[in-house]
């Protein structure tokens, strides 16, 4: 099952935010250890905390530092990425969960492991369907789901996944 984080509208500091957002936001990012919950703990109202942990995430993630997100945008992808690593843990080594032996998409190796890993990254990314994770899909939709994701990160697009890309 893949981690459930998903914002109902935008969380930001000059936004109007849900308070079930706002709630579920400031757990992930304590849970993620981007927030010290205050001495009366986790309350429904965005503050600066918040905004600074969204930051503070987004920094260590190399994507645009302004303590806001969208639902469906980077920041969301990579926090529910960001949940499935702790959850599923990286080897001893400090592999990611998400890591390929050999290339995946159009005309690459296309293991069936390295391919099931890269349908899980897809699917935490909202590319494919959690139900397609385990499924054989033609290799124009996946390489399609690849390009898409590579285009949302501004990543070379070229519908391929690599080892250690």
């Amino acid at each position: 099952m893949l981690p459930s984080f998903k914002l109902s509208g935008p969380v930001g500091a000059s936004v109007r935010v849900n308070r079930e957002d706002t709630v579920r936001t400031k757990q992930v990012l304590q849970r993620l250890g981007f927030l010290t919950p205050p001495e009366g703990g986790l309350t429904a109202i965005p503050d600066d905390a918040m905004i600074d942990g969204i930051a503070a995430f987004q920094e260590e993630s190399g994507i645009a530092k302004d303590g806001a997100m969208k639902p469906g945008g980077p920041t969301e992808k990579l926090i529910r990425a960001a949940l499935f690593e702790q959850e599923n843990g990286s080897d001893h080594q400090g592999k990611s969960a998400f890591q390929v032996g050999s290339s995946v998409g159009e005309g690459a190796a296309n293991r069936p492991a390295d391919v099931l890993a890269a349908k899980h990254a897809l699917a935490l990314a909202d590319e494919i369907a959690e139900e397609d994770v385990n499924t054989d899909m033609a290799s124009r939709t996946f390489s399609g789901a690849i390009d898409s994701f590579q285009g949302a990160f501004n990543l070379r697009r070229d519908g391929k996944i690599m080892p250690g890309g």
